[in-house]
């Protein structure tokens, strides 16, 4: 069993695939430039809310991270009210991640007012200073992120900030800390980012560069890897080394899974109020191009329904205890018995949760 009902302590949430920005190495990004042509644009409604987190789960819900794949929750409307509900249902903690380039003053000064649990906070993704964040955050603006981080602040909210490096920004690292001390950020985290890992089970090399396209495709830079290894993320090396020496489907479908969202007793809600494991394995259904990871999310659909999963269709007590999370997924991470006689194993288990390397963790420096 992945986790029964009463074990869920914790919730990723995503309340909207929509975004104000246009980040290269998000997958809400089309490769081509603009937006990805497979997602829809959707979100919960404050009625969803109420309806998946009943009172008897929120009661025991230690947190609620709201921090989508797609999306930014600072866009949706159902944002500030349903912090609001889950306090008032007796979530211990919610968590809300942000680019922060949007909305006036007051919307801000309302999600602090909204964030009223002791362990309360936003995550800021600040990428950089004013010359250099909108190079990552595309369709950001600087003086936008300092009016809402300002509001925010002053109102009483908790703000860290997350600052992905880059070779066009690992300069400012030490800069960016001390602006952030002055603002009154209670957190400064450098991010050694995953992403320039390979994607492509087939690969043979991890990529140095990422193009940076503008909405019409035009080509109009590059990220790169920083220069000092400080700011690179160490299990870079290790994925290349497994390239190598056996190739990342084999390894993905051999190494042993070490679950960190169950250890963690979360699971995660989708913009589309499906239910799945974590954040990982939702991401991959809407892939660009027809990919490895998106068949196997087809073929979940195939095996089980197109509504296995909707919380829509059935309540969440109902969804975890279903075959695929009660028996089929665990089951599929065992090495024995051979792979043709167990349920089809995620590349994306063996990709985030293998024994070899751990990119949740190895990115924070």
């Amino acid at each position: 069993m992945y986790l029964s009902y009463e074990a869920i302590k914790r919730v990723h949430l995503e309340i909207t695939s929509r975004c104000n920005a246009a980040c290269p190495q998000c997958q809400r990004t089309a490769k081509e430039g603009g937006v990805n042509p497979t997602l829809p644009m959707g979100e919960l409604s404050l009625a969803d809310i109420e309806s998946i987190f009943v009172a008897e789960l929120c009661g025991r819900l230690e947190h609620i991270w709201i921090c989508g794949n797609f999306g930014d929750a600072m866009v949706s409307d159902t944002t500030i009210p349903g912090i609001e509900y889950f306090h008032r249902k007796g979530v211990k903690q919610v968590t809300l991640h942000t680019n922060g380039s949007g909305r006036n003053k007051e919307w801000w000064r309302d999600l602090a007012e909204a964030m009223s649990g002791p362990k309360d906070r936003v995550t800021f993704g600040i990428d950089g200073l004013e010359d250099t964040n909108h190079l990552y955050r595309r369709n950001t603006r600087w003086g936008k992120i300092m009016e809402s981080v300002e509001a925010f602040i002053a109102s009483g909210g908790n703000a860290v900030w997350d600052f992905l490096v880059f070779e066009h920004n690992e300069h400012q690292v030490e800069e960016a800390r001390a602006l952030a001390k002055k603002m009154g950020f209670s957190r400064f985290r450098p991010k050694a980012t995953f992403r320039f890992a390979a994607s492509d089970i087939n690969s043979e090399a991890n990529r140095e560069l990422v193009n940076v396209r503008n909405n019409k495709g035009d080509l109009i830079g590059m990220l790169k890897l920083p220069v000092n290894e400080q700011y690179r993320n160490p299990d870079l090396d290790k994925v290349s080394r497994i390239i190598k020496n056996q190739g990342l489907e084999q390894y993905y479908q051999t190494t042993d899974i070490h679950c960190r969202t169950q250890a963690d007793e979360s699971v995660f809600v989708s913009f589309e109020a499906e239910l799945w494991p974590c954040c990982w394995t939702a991401n991959r259904k809407y892939d660009q191009g027809d990919t490895p990871y998106k068949q196997q999310i087809r073929n979940l659909y195939n095996r089980y329904g197109p509504d296995f999963n909707s919380l829509r269709k059935h309540p969440l007590s109902e969804v975890v205890s279903s075959p695929w999370f009660r028996y089929d997924l665990v089951k599929s991470w065992s090495c024995e018995p051979p792979l043709s006689d167990r349920p089809e194993r995620l590349f994306i288990c063996g990709r985030q949760c293998g024994r070899e390397f751990n990119p949740r963790v190895s990115q924070y420096l």
